[in-house]
């Protein structure tokens, strides 16, 4: 579930994560889709505030174990000059390899939040920090990709 009046922001996260597969398609004209199979940890600080909740900071951690990704990007060109544009980012696991995504949120300054919360908090670190790896992958493979083609224009 979503509550409009609870606002998260993640800050200072360092990840290490393994790509073990890739693929990247053209869908259709204008766009590029890139599929990746990863595995990873993160930790941050995930901040959240609103919904009669004190503003308040915690310590977050993530784990991905055979997570899968789909990242679909557009074309776009304006003023002369293209660019990708996020156009849709699927994230899932791959459950035949028993693929999981776990969060584990540590040092609140007080105790157990009430399960509805903690559920939110879990899906906003699970989608701010997910889709911050899954777009920097995909930017660096597209990177030299990009050049590529710049260079073959």
């Amino acid at each position: 579930g979503s509550f409009s009046c609870l606002e998260a922001a993640q800050r200072d996260t360092s990840v290490q994560a393994d790509l073990h597969d890739v693929s990247i398609t053209i869908p259709r004209s204008g766009a590029i889709r890139i599929e990746l199979e990863f595995s990873g940890y993160a930790e941050g600080e995930i901040y959240v505030n609103g919904c009669d909740i004190v503003s308040t900071a915690c310590v977050d951690s993530l784990t991905v174990d055979r997570g899968i990704a789909e990242v679909e990007l557009e074309l776009e060109v304006s003023n002369g000059k293209p660019s990708l544009d996020v156009h849709e980012v699927e994230i899932g696991t791959n459950d035949e390899l028993g693929g999981s995504i776990s969060v584990t949120l540590s040092d609140c300054p007080f105790g157990d939040w009430p399960d509805f919360v903690q559920n939110l908090v879990d899906e906003a670190v699970e989608r701010l920090v997910l889709r911050g790896v899954v777009l920097e992958f995909a930017a660096g493979l597209l990177t030299p990709l990009a050049e590529d083609l710049l260079v073959d224009m």
